[in-house]
């Protein structure tokens, strides 16, 4: 994958592993464990790009000093998962060292610094931090050209809209990925067709899709693929029986994410996309053209005749290069330059065909020019008549 500093511009799909805290504070663990998904990756990357996600904390400051040595599940998973710079060096390394973008999420103004020390891709906001305008703004006032992606879970539409509004203002380039922050979020809560509603409210970005759901879940993606979702983001982990690492409820093995990726791209092809469609519509022209109607003039026609509906017919079979049914249109001269006999069929080397439709569409541009530019107000559904007399 070239590595380019427009991540959120290319049209594949971006695939984001997010590591989280399942890196265990361990670096081995942690270079295995991209390894292990690389092998797995790797067999995708026609079809997408892929970056592994982490996340960022200065635990000197994100912890109160009071709770420090607190039972609370999340603090403890925090500071037993800490990592040094120098391991956290290996780890980004080992990822540019494959071929695929860094990216990170952080919860703090600190950690905001060291992301782009570090020389992160992408910055991630998470959703718990969407609002949190002490830390946007942070964001927001970054000099360096870093692209950004946030998720929603638990934002109501305002929310949303306010934070669209400031990163827009900041001139940021930035997507926002729709997300459920339940862990595991069950399936009957993913609610994927809100990525459709937010495609029409912020069609300038890309609207991408962070799952929570089970790991052994791989139908959702393609819904959201469906509903427009052009970003992915999925927790990874891997199991060490010996260390006593497990995977919770809402990541996923390297089995279960190739299963999810194999289904993903099966769709994907699916689905397909506007450049695809050219494609297919060069190989159904050729197999319905035997079923369209051939022109045959009526009497003996001139030389520099035009051919109209009144002057010739259409029947089937037609003969390759003959002129056809559909080849007449009110934007269309046809005039031939040989004389044909009755019932002859016409060919296309013996017509000269002059569209007319380009010289419209010019004309009816110009006038919606000029009523925008002297603010006229039209009524709905007024029709645009072109008055001629020698021709367009």
């Amino acid at each position: 994958m070239n590595k380019k500093n427009n991540y959120l511009s290319q049209e594949k799909i971006l695939i984001v592993l997010e590591v989280a805290n399942n890196h265990q504070g361990d670096v081995e663990h942690a270079i295995e464990l991209i390894k292990q998904y690389h092998h797995v990756i790797k067999n995708y990357s026609k079809n997408f790009n892929f970056a592994f996600k982490f996340q960022y904390r200065d635990l000197e400051t994100f912890v109160h000093k009071d709770f420090k040595d607190s039972d609370i599940k999340y603090v403890r998973r925090f500071l037993d998962t800490e990592l040094s710079s120098d391991e956290w060096n290996k780890i980004i390394k080992e990822v540019n060292n494959l071929g695929y973008l860094n990216m990170c999420t952080p919860f703090d103004e600190v950690s905001v610094d060291n992301v782009i020390k570090s020389n992160f891709d992408i910055l991630k906001i998470a959703s718990a931090s969407l609002d949190d305008w002490p830390l946007v703004e942070k964001i927001g006032n970054i000099e360096k050209d870093i692209e950004i992606i946030a998720s929603v879970g638990g934002s109501n539409f305002e929310k949303i809209k306010r934070f669209y509004s400031f990163m827009t203002n900041k001139k940021k380039v930035f997507a926002i990925n729709y997300c459920v922050s339940l862990y595991p979020t069950p399936v009957d809560d993913m609610n994927v067709s809100y990525i459709r509603f937010l495609k029409s409210q912020f069609p300038e970005i890309k609207i991408g899709f962070s799952t929570h759901e089970s790991g052994s879940v791989i139908d959702t993606a393609p819904l959201a693929l469906a509903a427009g979702a052009e970003i992915f983001e999925k927790h990874i982990a891997l199991e060490d029986v010996d260390k006593n690492y497990g995977i919770n409820d809402y990541s996923t093995n390297p089995q279960q994410l190739n299963d999810w990726l194999e289904n993903l791209e099966k769709n994907l092809l699916i689905l397909g996309n506007k450049n695809r469609r050219n494609e297919i519509v060069e190989l159904e022209e050729e197999a319905l053209r035997d079923l369209k109607r051939g022109a045959f003039v009526k009497e003996d026609t001139n030389k520099d005749s035009e051919l109209t509906t009144k002057n010739t017919y259409f029947s089937i079979p037609s003969k390759p290069g003959q002129l056809l049914a559909n080849d007449f249109s009110k934007f269309n001269s046809i005039n031939l330059q040989k004389e044909l006999k009755n019932n002859e069929p016409v060919y296309m080397k013996d017509i000269k065909i002059e569209n007319n439709r380009n010289l419209i569409e010019k004309i009816r541009d110009e006038i919606q020019i000029l009523i925008k530019d002297y603010n006229v107000t039209v009524p709905r559904n007024l029709n645009l008549e072109i008055s001629h007399h020698y021709g367009i």
